[in-house]
């Protein structure tokens, strides 16, 4: 398939979706002399990151004390979130009693403001284990990461010589 514009050095493919993981793609050169065929690249999509916003335990918007008592419902008696991301009040890539320390410091004062993202929705600035299936009152869709694995190839085009009226040779371009 031709893609209108994929002339450059490099080319930034259309949003992608979980269903585009495992497309291939080839590139063909073309030239005067004729055509070569690149290896496959394949497409691997990764999960998105869905935003949140830290402290946000329960999802209903804002960092409050009934968040510091979801914190300790998940620790203590086993109930479910679907943002532990959210619940990670100190940003530390777990979920334990200092995330509720955290945020009744926060709130209480003393112990200043949360890691990012806090005050609004945003996405976690820090790796880990976490994630984010689902965020309520972050309604945007998650982003997109997609990674083009293609192997290195260099492709080489033997310039034919022609002669001239002094029958000097001289490179086609």
């Amino acid at each position: 398939v031709d893609i209108t514009g994929a002339l450059a050095d490099s080319y930034t493919t259309h949003p992608v979706a979980a269903v585009d993981n495992g497309a291939v793609f080839r590139c063909v050169a073309t030239n005067a002399q004729g055509s070569v065929t690149s290896g496959g690249a394949t497409l691997t999509v990764l999960p998105g990151e869905r935003s949140f916003i830290r402290g946000d335990a329960n999802g209903d918007g804002k960092p409050d004390v009934a968040d510091a008592v979801q914190v300790l419902a998940l620790l203590l008696s086993g109930a479910r979130t679907s943002c532990l991301d959210a619940s990670d009040a100190n940003d530390d890539g777990k979920i334990d009693i200092a995330d509720a320390i955290a945020l009744l410091g926060h709130l209480f004062g003393g112990g200043g403001d949360l890691p990012q993202p806090s005050g609004g929705c945003g996405v976690d600035p820090t790796g880990d284990d976490l994630g984010c299936e689902s965020f309520a009152p972050c309604k945007e869709p998650p982003t997109s990461k997609r990674s083009l694995a293609m192997p290195v190839v260099v492709y080489s085009f033997a310039a034919p010589y022609f002669s001239d009226s002094s029958n000097s040779p001289s490179v086609v371009r």
